[in-house]
């Protein structure tokens, strides 16, 4: 498998520059640290330069949320298959019902 820094090398770090919007020690930054930014994701996709997924630093769903106040809509992403569950929530989920 290529690294990121092979990929950028590939792909012309001016090419990502050109299609994300940002100068070269962006680029380089980005390259340094191992990942791209979730947001350049798609510019470089629509840019042609097919870039593997796993050379940015997505966000996963926050595990540490416990509780929601009711009436909001709670929704759990799944970022594998682009899908989100939502509800509405009906009750306080965080303790006993009053």
């Amino acid at each position: 498998m290529t690294n990121i820094n092979t990929y950028a090398n590939t792909a012309t770090r001016r090419a990502i520059e050109a299609a994300v919007g940002v100068g070269q020690t962006a680029v380089s930054n980005a390259v340094v640290n191992g990942k791209f930014p979730a947001s350049w994701f798609n510019a470089m996709e629509l840019a042609g330069l097919q870039p593997p997924r796993a050379f940015f630093a997505w966000k996963g769903v926050d595990q540490s949320v416990t509780s929601v106040v009711p009436g909001s809509l709670a929704c759990v992403n799944q970022i594998g298959n682009a899908q989100a569950a939502c509800q509405v929530v009906e009750k306080d989920s965080s303790g006993p019902e009053t």
